[in-house]
């Protein structure tokens, strides 16, 4: 096994690129773990007033603009990386 450090305290290029995807996949996981705990977290935002029917509806109208928001997120994410992925395949080719 080669050592991450070579000889001149710096890491070789392939041992940064697999580090920060590491780093990535950490940050995709977090995000996705945060959005989708205002999904189904009914407490995550407060509605400040007194009107408690015009609460419920802005709590369900927020919810599904958040909701919305997400899933456009990681279809969006989802439609680059594969996009990515099928580029990388025909450079390598």
């Amino acid at each position: 096994m080669e050592p991450l450090v070579a000889s001149s305290g710096i890491m070789a290029a392939a041992d940064v690129q697999t580090s920060l995807q590491g780093l990535q996949y950490i940050v995709a996981g977090t995000t996705l773990w945060s959005g989708a705990s205002y999904l189904w977290t009914r407490d995550a935002v407060v509605i400040l007033g007194e009107d408690e029917a015009l609460k419920k509806k802005q709590g369900f109208r927020g919810r599904a603009i958040i909701g919305a928001s997400f899933t456009a997120f990681i279809a969006l994410a989802l439609h680059f990386a594969l996009r990515e992925e099928a580029q990388s395949d025909t450079e390598s080719r």
